[in-house]
């Protein structure tokens, strides 16, 4: 198991504990040991999306918008987006950011 998805499983436990800030800190540590490749940017999108949950608990709206935009920029596509765009919406639901399409 890498260090990075050591914080990922730590930082899952802390949230299911309720400690959102401590959960923040592993994904964040997280996101700074995974490597390249598409394996790599699985868990990556699985840690920001995670991390965007955090913020979101934390009311960091801005947090929590930047968390899912990096998802988004990764551009992979599937319910790791779909969780993001969600994500996004409300954040920017509480910053009461208005989006023209």
């Amino acid at each position: 198991m890498s260090s990075a998805t050591a914080f990922h499983d730590a930082g899952n436990r802390k949230f299911k504990d309720g400690q959102f800030e401590n959960a923040k800190k592993c994904y964040q540590m997280a996101l700074q040991g995974y490597g390249a490749g598409p394996e790599a940017d699985e868990q990556r999108i699985k840690s920001y999306n995670n991390l965007a949950l955090m913020h979101y608990k934390l009311q960091e709206w801005r947090e929590c918008e930047g968390a899912c935009s990096h998802v988004l920029d990764l551009g992979l596509g599937g319910s790791g987006e779909m969780k993001a765009l969600l994500r996004r919406a409300m954040a920017r639901k509480e910053l009461k950011v208005s989006v023209c399409v």
